[in-house]
């Protein structure tokens, strides 16, 4: 069970994120009475508001649904800015965003990278909805695609009924179009992909099991794996591909991170984390 010390740290995170004092002080009362309801097991109906977030660069609107994991999103992926790479990004590219739920991490991403293209991807239909709408001031151009990264093009099945960010490809549920990553890289003509974020609550597997020539269009991937995938299965199918992967604290990333070309002073502290280790 979290410890009042984390509360507090996620608390204040909230203040931090409001963009304006009405938003603080709502974001803060959101996190406040969604742990309440979880202590005393009530079940509120959820509704939709909207909220002023301040990124790196600029504060933009974002719809979160009371009594979700959609606060703990904004909170892990702004807070503890999960995925920054550890290597500089050429301004101007490409990002694509796998399990792209609500937006939280294409908006994280865009506003610090300035992607002149971004490529979500979502097989939910309710959080593409709020997908949708939080990228919709985005300067970028801005690609939504409502399916499931899977191994075959088609339609699978995903449950929904776990958390707003832990749907997955299941045996029951909610039938939706399933699409490789080749399906995606030539439908949208995607010569190079400068950041590829990675979080589908398992089909990881799936992703990296087909046609795997994608990669070499690869430059960078943030990626989170779950049970039935490991960071080993992730260096057998990225390195023959000329991508070195980076374990979780390896260099001080919080998540694992596998990049194409990767600096002498990313070596040396690779070589300094083994050394004290």
């Amino acid at each position: 069970m979290p410890s009042l010390l984390s509360y507090s740290k996620e608390l204040l995170l909230c203040l931090q994120l409001g963009g304006d004092f009405s938003s603080k002080v709502r974001l803060a009362q959101l996190f406040l009475t969604f742990h309440a309801a979880n202590g005393f097991k009530l079940r509120p109906k959820r509704s939709e508001r909207t909220y002023a977030i301040q990124l790196n660069h600029i504060c933009t609107p974002v719809t979160v649904r009371s009594y979700s994991g959609d606060v703990f999103v904004i909170l892990e992926v702004l807070g503890s800015k999960c995925y920054r790479m550890p290597e500089p990004v050429e301004r101007g590219g490409v990002v694509v965003d796998l399990g792209a739920n609500i937006g939280i991490t294409s908006l994280f991403l865009a506003d610090l990278y300035e992607p002149s293209r971004l490529i979500c991807v979502e097989p939910s239909t309710d959080n593409c909805a709020l997908l949708r709408k939080n990228l919709s001031g985005l300067r970028q151009n801005v690609d939504i695609v409502h399916g499931a990264i899977s191994n075959e093009t088609g339609l699978v099945t995903f449950d929904n009924t776990a958390e707003t960010w832990g749907g997955r490809i299941s045996n029951s549920g909610e039938r939706v179009p399933s699409l490789t990553m080749m399906d995606l890289v030539e439908h949208y003509n995607l010569e190079r992909i400068d950041i590829l974020k990675i979080d589908i609550e398992g089909a990881e597997r799936l992703l990296f099991q087909s046609n795997l020539n994608w990669l070499k269009r690869v430059n960078n991937i943030a990626i989170e794996i779950h049970d039935g995938f490991s960071i080993a299965d992730l260096k057998r199918a990225v390195t023959p591909y000329g991508l070195s992967v980076w374990g979780e604290g390896e260099i001080g990333n919080p998540m694992i991170v596998a990049v194409r070309n990767q600096s002498t002073q990313l070596q040396q502290l690779r070589d300094a984390s083994r050394h004290c280790s």
